[in-house]
Parts: C-alpha cells; sequence; structure tokens
C-alpha cells in the first residue's frame, strides 16, 4: 500500500484550514487515496498511472465534492442546476469506471443484450401475429360466422345457403354479411401459366370490409347476375408480377379456367381478406338451384360477418344460437346437434397452434431475460462488495445514502442504455429469423418489423433489467456496514446479510429458471421428433401425387354432370370455372 499523507498534507496545507481538523482531514483523505490506490492496483493498471490518477483525483472540485473542503458560495444559478451538475458528474465517474472494468461491462452488456434483445425480437413477432390491429376497417367488428357439432367433434364448419338467408331476415343481427368460397384456377394467355388462388365473392363480399380499390371498382349487382359479362378482380401482388404493375391493366382479359375474363378492378396491397387470394370472381347466387338454396346439411359456403356497433359479439352469439335451434327443431334428421357461433376474424386467421406457439415463445424469452438480469445483479452485487472501502469511506466522511444509491444507479443506466441499443440490433436479426422459420401461411409476416410499439418494449425490457439488476443492487450495496468496512480491507468486509441472502437467492432463481426452461425445450423438441417421425401406415417412398382440373368450358352440361358424379358434393360452379 502506497501512503498518500504526504500528498494530501501538502495538497491541504494551500488552503486555511482550522488546526484542530487538519489532522483529522489529512488522515481521512489519505485514507481515502490509499483505497483508490488499492482499488485501482486491483484492476491490473501499471503503478505509475494508478498513483498519477489517484492524485489527479484531489483537484479542488474533487476535494470540496468529498466534503474536505467547505463548498464556496455558490453563484446564482438556476435551482436544478446543482442536481444536474451531480448528475452528469456521475455520469463522467460511471463512465471512467466501466472502462476501468472492461471485463465486467462486456459480461454485463452481452447477458442483458441477450435477454432484452431476445424478448424485443419474439415480442414484434407476437404483437405483429396477435395484437397489432389488422390491416381491415373496422377490424374489431368483423367474425366468422360457422357451424358447429361438438359431439362429432367439429368446431368450426362451412354453413349453408339457407342459414344466411335466415340471418339476412333477422333484423339488426349483422351490419353486412357475405358468402364466398376459394377454389384454385390456372390463369393462361400472357405469360406462363400459372395455378393462383381464387374466391367467389357474393355481392356483398367487399362492402364487409370496406375494401376501396387501388384502381377501377369492384363488383356491382348486375356482376352476380346470369349471363353477365365474365369479370374479374385482381389482387394487388398479382398485378405486379403477372403484369409489372401496368397503369392500363383495367379491361384488359385474363383467360381463366380456359375462359377470358375482363379485369375491372385492382385491389390494394393492404386491407382484403383473404390476403392470399389472387383473383375474385362474381359468385352467381341467382343462378343456384334448390340442392343449393333449400338444403340444410350442404354446408359448402365460407361466410363473413360485420357486427352492428353497439352489438356486442355475445349478444349475437346468442342470437344466432336462438335461429340454430329453431332450424334443428325444424330439420332434425340433418341438423341434430348442430349450432352456429361467430369467431373473431383474427382469431379465424391465426391458427391456434400458431398462437400457442408464441405465446410459449414469449414466455420462454421472458425467463431468458429474467435469468440475464439475475446473472448482472450477481456480478453487480460482487462488484459492489468489492468496492465497499470506498463506498464506505465516502459515506463516512458525510456522503448520504441516497447519493450513493444515485452514482451507482446511474452505472447501472448507463450499462442497461449499452446493452439496450445491441439489444435492438440483435432483435433486427432475431426477428427476421423468426419470420424464416415461422410455419407456410403463417399471416401478418409482413408486419413483422422495427417500430414504435417494438421499440417501446425494447425500453420496458430495458427497464425491467435496470430494475433487477441495477435498482436492487444499488440499495443492497449502500445499505453496507460502514464501521466493518473501514476496519477491515478486505473485499466483502462490509457487505451485509441482506447482500448475502440476495446473492443466494438469485443463483437459486436463475437455477430454477435455467432448469424450467431445459425441461420445456427437452418436451418440445421430444414432441416435434414424434410429429414428425409419425408412421403413416403406408409407404410414401418413390410416391407422388398431383391434381389436374378440367377446364368446365370444354365440356358441355351433360359432361361436366358425368364429370362430377364421381365427387361429392360439387360446390356451385360460376360461369363455367370448374
Amino acid at each position: 500500500m502506497s501512503d498518500f499523507r504526504a500528498e494530501a498534507a501538502a495538497r491541504l496545507a494551500a488552503f486555511d484550514l482550522p488546526a484542530t481538523d487538519e489532522p483529522r482531514i489529512v488522515e481521512e483523505l489519505a485514507l481515502h487515496l490509499e483505497a483508490r490506490y488499492e482499488e485501482l492496483r486491483r484492476d491490473g493498471h501499471d503503478d505509475a498511472a494508478v498513483r498519477r490518477e489517484v492524485l489527479d483525483e484531489i483537484s479542488d472540485d474533487a476535494l470540496r465534492q468529498g466534503g474536505w473542503l467547505p463548498l464556496p458560495a455558490p453563484a446564482p444559478m438556476a435551482p436544478a442546476s446543482r442536481p444536474v451538475d451531480a448528475l452528469l458528474q456521475d455520469l463522467r465517474y460511471a463512465m471512467r469506471s466501466l472502462r476501468r472494468q472492461p471485463g465486467f461491462t462486456i459480461a454485463a452488456v452481452f447477458a442483458l443484450a441477450l435477454g432484452i434483445g431476445g424478448t424485443t425480437a419474439v415480442f414484434g413477432t407476437f404483437d405483429a401475429v396477435l395484437l397489432r390491429p389488422m390491416p381491415f376497417p373496422h377490424a374489431d367488428r368483423l367474425f366468422v360466422p360457422v357451424g358447429q357439432n361438438l359431439s362429432k367433434g367439429i368446431p368450426r364448419a362451412t354453413v349453408c345457403f339457407a342459414d344466411a338467408q335466415d340471418w339476412h331476415r333477422e333484423p339488426g343481427l349483422f351490419a353486412e354479411l357475405a358468402l364466398w368460397q376459394p377454389g384454385n384456377a390456372d390463369v393462361t394467355g400472357r405469360g406462363e401459366p400459372e395455378r393462383v388462388q381464387i374466391a367467389l365473392v357474393d355481392q356483398r363480399f367487399f362492402r364487409v370490409v370496406s375494401v376501396v380499390p387501388l384502381m377501377g371498382r369492384t363488383f356491382v349487382a348486375a356482376d352476380h347476375r346470369p349471363g353477365a359479362p365474365d369479370v374479374i378482380v385482381i389482387s394487388h401482388g398479382l398485378w405486379q408480377h403477372r403484369f409489372g404493375g401496368a397503369a392500363d391493366v383495367l379491361g384488359r382479359n385474363v383467360t381463366l379456367g380456359g375462359e377470358p375474363r375482363e379485369i375491372v378492378g385492382v385491389l390494394p396491397a393492404r386491407g382484403v381478406w383473404p390476403a392470399e387470394v389472387a383473383l375474385f370472381v362474381p359468385m352467381n347466387t341467382v343462378g343456384f338451384g334448390p340442392d343449393v338454396t333449400e338444403r340444410r346439411d350442404n354446408m359448402i359456403f365460407n361466410a363473413l360477418a360485420r357486427l352492428p356497433d353497439g352489438v356486442s359479439a355475445d349478444a349475437a352469439r346468442a342470437r344466432l344460437a336462438a335461429i340454430a335451434a329453431r332450424i334443428e327443431r325444424d330439420h332434425p334428421r340433418v341438423r341434430t346437434g348442430w349450432t352456429t357461433t361467430l369467431v373473431p376474424l383474427r382469431d379465424y386467421i391465426v391458427d391456434a397452434n400458431v398462437s400457442l406457439a408464441l405465446y410459449t415463445l414469449l414466455a420462454a424469452v421472458a425467463g431468458v431475460l429474467l435469468i440475464s438480469c439475475a446473472n448482472v445483479a450477481n456480478l453487480a452485487l460482487v462488484r459492489g462488495s468489492s468496492r465497499g472501502r470506498e463506498l464506505a469511506i465516502r459515506l463516512s466522511l458525510g456522503a448520504s445514502r441516497a447519493r450513493l444509491v444515485q452514482q451507482l444507479l446511474v452505472e447501472s443506466a448507463v450499462l442497461t442504455v449499452l446493452s439496450t441499443a445491441v439489444a435492438v440490433a440483435l432483435a433486427v436479426v432475431g426477428m427476421r429469423a423468426l419470420v424464416a422459420m415461422a410455419p407456410p401461411g403463417t399471416p401478418f409476416l409482413d408486419d413483422v418489423g422495427l417500430d414504435g410499439r417494438v421499440l417501446i418494449a425494447a425500453i420496458a425490457a430495458g427497464a425491467v433489467a435496470l430494475v433487477i439488476a441495477g435498482v436492487i443492487p444499488a440499495v443492497i450495496a449502500s445499505s453496507m456496514r460502514t464501521t466493518a468496512a473501514l476496519r477491515d480491507g478486505s473485499a466483502g468486509a462490509g457487505s451485509s446479510r441482506r447482500a448475502s441472502w440476495l446473492r443466494n437467492a438469485l443463483v437459486v432463481a436463475e437455477i430454477t429458471a435455467a432448469v424450467v426452461l431445459a425441461s420445456g425445450s427437452a418436451l418440445l423438441i421430444r414432441s416435434f421428433a414424434r410429429l414428425t417421425h409419425v408412421d403413416p401406415g403406408v409407404t410414401l417412398d418413390r410416391v407422388a401425387s398431383g391434381r389436374i382440373t378440367i377446364p368446365g368450358s370444354r365440356y358441355d352440361t351433360a359432361a361436366r354432370r358425368l364429370q362430377w358424379s364421381h365427387v361429392s358434393p360439387p360446390a356451385p360452379t360460376s360461369n363455367g370455372l370448374p
């Protein structure tokens, strides 16, 4: 240990200190300088450089701030100047302190960035798929009416045309209700042939979601009548990749299912559901026969409804169930056990397994964040114990515990800010990886990305890290036993039972969380392995399958009926589509 009494006495000799106080102040200042010398030497710094840095700390400002010299009468200044000056001083000291211990700084920043970044990445995906408002007008009022027969294990089924007519006649049940059918068709003519998804929609469909076309128009009532010109509305995606976004696309013909159809409208890139549909075709509901319009077991239509303002989903469900009960009484042979319910559009779009996976993943990364915070909190407690004598000297010289807590919190805040900045970069990479690994057909993946909501989530995760890894260790470190720390020069002399208890509790929490996460991961991997190795009961090696769709326009009505006699039951066709 280097003796700084001579340097302290020489430095204080320039000030007119009371003779009764000068020896005590010299002794206290020398003890402080020796403690700082030992602290810096433990970090591996050169002896001469350490001595110079220690002596630099006995400037006039440092002596006054440390309490060894009386503070001069302050010049007139704004009331908030001194707290701001103290905060800036703590900030400069925190930066120097973290630079002197690069090992601790890198470890803490990496651990927190991993936890915050992982949580932010998963939340960004979770938010886009499950929380963020859907890109449709009246999104919170859109529901899908579905048939349900729980006794047969059918939670969601399509509906029949006759049921939809009953709903139309029920006053105030729906603001708008539409029927549609999905399908596939070949687009030929200009460019390479292409198999696309289509939707046959009734005249109310585009009114349900209040779609405003980007170009042209949507369907009008005349488009759905028998003998009407064959028209289609195309999606923004098809317009871009097949027509190159041409401004003169309206009026062009597209050969769909062997028949030419005129393009009358182009839809916007967002705000249309189903998003995967490339072409919309008008459904000729007027031409449906009794087999479609009257049968109560011919459930071949998808439905989409918008509730009126002021009508709750539960009230609408109760009215639908009452209608279904009446239909069951009138048609017991085909409708026994069947009812009707409403599914929110988001729940209908997002598969339940995707939702469960996102909830599980979010819980897992939250556990990783807590483990990271516990690790850094332990590091901070150990670091605080090694600085026990320095903190105890400051307390003995008159510094308040609140002042020490502020200084330690500023150091933790600097660490957290650095970690959050690194975490945001990791989150961007993580979100891209999650999108790449998402199952095919996962909705709303185009919305996954860094935006204001995700940044707020990163800041919130950083705040959690600051509380766990910063506030708690700072309060514990400042509550040390001053007398023991000054009397004993060992690293842990000033640590309290509270600090020891907290370190042990953090270790237990880390181990517990790690065991839970490891066990959960093992179970998930095991389940995934079983699912990917399910025995289908047949040999699939060197077996290929294919599907051929015969254009209805090439066959007369009798031949078409013969064609469909081998499948059951045929969906209504519209203007020659198969």
